[in-house]
């Protein structure tokens, strides 16, 4: 589950620790590594920081802790196994069996990899498997605090509806929904397949 969710801290606390503010960042957010950042070589650099800045609002606005969720690719046969043990976790998996009309978490964790890896249903799953992997974590002594602690959500391609729905901006339901409709119209241009 591991994969499923990346997570950036600063090495030294930040002036605003404790203090939360989550926001999405669809499609404006890379990665670069850097040795001269304090995220232990990690710089992460948000297309909309310079619309941010200059809002007073966001003025003193820091972010200390990032979550960054997987995009198509992600997905391989046996993620979403430790999700079977947190009850949280497991009830995200039984949502998504009705509204895909399939057992997700047993084609997750026991494959098959050829029908795993089609769009229409890998999607759904680094949907599901992201966000239970939130759910494992928060059942995790100290889980919850690191949690509570993020100030941003993003993701790579798909991840952003991932990072859209851990931030409150829709239900799971609803990006589920949305993501299962991506999905099956991705699968059905074979161009489109190329270019995720």
């Amino acid at each position: 589950m591991a994969s499923m969710l990346a997570i950036l801290r600063p090495s030294a606390p930040a002036p605003l620790a404790g203090r939360r503010a989550r926001a999405a960042a669809p499609a404006t957010a890379r990665v670069a590594l850097s040795s001269r950042s304090r995220y232990s070589s990690v710089r992460v650099s948000l297309g909309s920081e310079v619309a941010v800045g200059a809002d007073a609002l966001f003025a003193d606005y820091k972010p200390t802790t990032a979550f960054l969720f997987p995009g198509q690719g992600a997905q391989t046969v046996g993620m979403g196994a430790e999700a079977q043990s947190v009850p949280a976790a497991t009830k995200l998996f039984n949502q998504a069996n009705e509204i895909l009309g399939y057992d997700l978490l047993d084609l997750c964790t026991n494959g098959p990899k050829e029908k795993l890896d089609s769009t229409m249903i890998s999607q759904p799953a680094i949907y599901v498997t992201s966000l239970a992997a939130v759910e494992v974590l928060r059942a995790r002594d100290g889980g919850q605090d690191v949690i509570n602690s993020v100030d941003v959500t993003c993701g790579l391609s798909l991840g952003e509806y991932t990072a859209l729905a851990f931030a409150g901006a829709f239900s799971f339901e609803d990006g589920l929904k949305l993501v299962k409709l991506r999905g099956e119209a991705m699968q059905m241009l074979p161009i489109v397949r190329w270019l995720v």
